[in-house]
């Protein structure tokens, strides 16, 4: 195996030396890492002589187009859009005005004398913020080939404008692909992928997100190449037969515009007067190796909280031949949630409620695992920005605190003992927790720990969020995670991990457990827990309610 560089070269492909806000993220991001560096920057200038008058300007914004091109200009102006010159953000880089020849309608090739010119740099990659599309010699000679963005996913949705028709055609979930360029229009080879949901009530907001949320895929991508992973590189381009879409005209802008009027209204009518309900349901069926929805078709439910304050992110553990399950408790009132405990009886009834542990901050998804016949205790703590743990002690039944594992505000932190090491998975608070996933390890459960080489590893709304439990079975790892694509918490996926060292993680759907259709609470089920008796499961269903406008208004 070739040895890969420790630092890789690499150009970018402006047009008139002016770049964009997102895309100068990705550059310092690049050169933040120690493992880029940016040595030319590859120009084409523009060719117009003569600016256009103000009618002519005016003649613009009044064509089949036009209202587009109106609420691009003044309604839609997003930081990560803003223009930045090259000149001022990127000093001191060698420039290489390239012109090309054009072919067709859109294609363009570079000159024998530029080609020879840019060939002269050694480049690992370019990355094309610039020029059409790029085809001929030029693609073929940067090392790793020329890498272009396209913020959407190229199966459903290819061409322009960004993150526009998945509003358009409510597509829960918007797709970016990093490409390497070939011949083919919009069939490159995918280097990275990565989906996030669509945020139907903001185009603005939602363009903003898939700017700035993509700034970090070049570097993911260089992060394997360093470490000798070529393997996108190897895969077949794309074969999307999807239809290329184009600006909206007139007729469809005025749709899209209603849509998103229609979408605001339902936003914030559902976060002022529907609020979410939940409640822990036990099933002691299990056949099943990995649980889904037909195990808790007769779940007893334990209606444990009412009116303002629910019960959820539930967990259990076996102590001194008693069953005992843990869970969120939350007040609407108070906008905090603190950790409870039940003992069950026999007949699954809870009994000597109380509360396990409470702060001054919002405390959530007691997880639960054991070690050496220990059983301890990680809360989720991330509004006082670290991971926290505590050791259960059966003499008095309370946790007591241990140590802290990580000065980070992880969310929904889950911890596993596998292949000799041990593995910390968890959202990150202010990091779009319900769609990335981070993962840290260490030798020894008290740590050091370190975070995994391509974090985050995972970027996918369909389940990335831990959800529970993990199972182990024949040395094979199984994780649960929240599908949240509708909406939060929707319901839990099961992945069989494939593949999982300090520099890789890879994945695959193998079950589902989704709300049943008996149940009372149907419109979502976010953990997963069990013990050699019983398992644990939480569902939500939602109402409308005084308590959520409370809350979000701040009464």
């Amino acid at each position: 195996m070739t040895k890969a560089p420790t630092i890789l070269r690499y150009g970018i492909m402006t047009n008139g030396l002016v770049i964009s806000k997102w895309q100068h993220q990705c550059i310092q991001l690049l050169e933040d890492s120690g493992i880029a560096k940016l040595v030319i920057i590859i120009n084409k200038e523009d060719q117009s002589t003569s600016q256009p008058s103000t009618l002519k300007k005016a003649q613009n914004y009044f064509n089949k187009n036009g209202i587009y091109k109106i609420a691009s200009r003044f309604l839609y102006t997003i930081p990560a859009l803003e223009n930045l010159k090259v000149a001022q953000c990127l000093p001191a880089i060698k420039i290489r005005h390239c012109d090309t020849q054009k072919k067709g309608k859109y294609s363009e090739y570079f000159f024998p004398e530029d080609l020879k010119a840019i060939e002269s740099e050694n480049l690992d990659f370019i990355l094309r913020f610039g020029y059409n599309i790029i085809r001929g010699e030029v693609l073929k000679i940067p090392r790793y080939g020329i890498w272009s963005f396209h913020h959407g996913n190229e199966l459903e949705f290819r061409g322009g404008p960004t993150g526009f028709w998945e509003i358009f055609r409510g597509s829960k979930t918007n797709g970016i692909i990093l490409q390497k360029l070939n011949d083919l229009i919009d069939a490159g080879v995918i280097i990275h992928r990565r989906t996030y949901q669509t945020v139907f009530h903001s185009y603005k907001e939602h363009l903003q997100k898939l700017l700035m949320q993509s700034t970090d895929m070049p570097l993911q991508v260089c992060r394997q190449i360093i470490q000798n992973d070529l393997s996108n590189f190897k895969k077949d381009h794309s074969s999307s037969k999807a239809p290329m879409n184009r600006i909206p005209k007139n007729g469809k802008m005025i749709q899209f515009l209603f849509k998103v009027f229609i979408n605001r209204l339902r936003f914030h009518y559902n976060r002022l007067f529907k609020q979410e309900h939940w409640d822990i349901g036990i099933s002691n069926n299990l056949k099943n190796k990995i649980p889904n929805t037909s195990d808790f078709t007769n779940t007893k439910w334990l209606k444990l909280r009412k009116g303002a304050k629910y019960a959820a992110d539930s967990f259990c553990f076996e102590s001194n031949n008693t069953q005992f399950v843990i869970f969120e408790d939350y007040d609407y009132k108070h906008k905090r949630g603190s950790i409870s405990l039940a003992k069950l009886q026999e007949n699954l009834e809870p009994i000597n409620i109380k509360t396990a542990l409470e702060k001054p901050y919002h405390l959530a998804y007691p997880y639960i695992f054991q070690h050496h016949k220990e059983i301890f205790l990680i809360p989720e703590t991330a509004e006082n920005g670290s991971i926290e743990l505590y050791k259960w002690r059966e003499e008095t039944e309370e946790f007591i605190f241990e140590q802290e594992l990580l000065n980070v505000a992880g969310v929904d932190s889950s911890l596993v003992y596998y292949k000799e090491k041990w593995w910390l998975f968890c959202g990150l608070k202010d990091d779009l927790p319900n769609e990335k996933l981070h993962i840290y390890y260490a030798d020894q459960l008290l740590g050091p720990y370190q975070a995994h080489s391509l974090n985050p590893v995972k970027v996918d709304p369909n389940g990335s969020r831990p959800a529970g439990q993990f199972i182990i079975e024949n040395n094979v790892l199984y994780r649960p995670a929240q599908k949240s694509v509708k909406w939060y918490g929707e319901s839990i996926n099961w992945f069989e991990v494939e593949e999982l060292n300090e520099n890789a993680f890879c994945e695959k759907k193998i079950a589902e457990i989704a709300p049943h259709k008996k149940w009372t609470h149907k419109d979502g089920v976010h953990t997963f827990a069990k013990t050699s008796q019983i398992m644990v499961i939480d569902a939500k269903r939602r109402k409308s309610g005084w308590h959520a406008m409370w809350s979000a208004l701040g009464l």
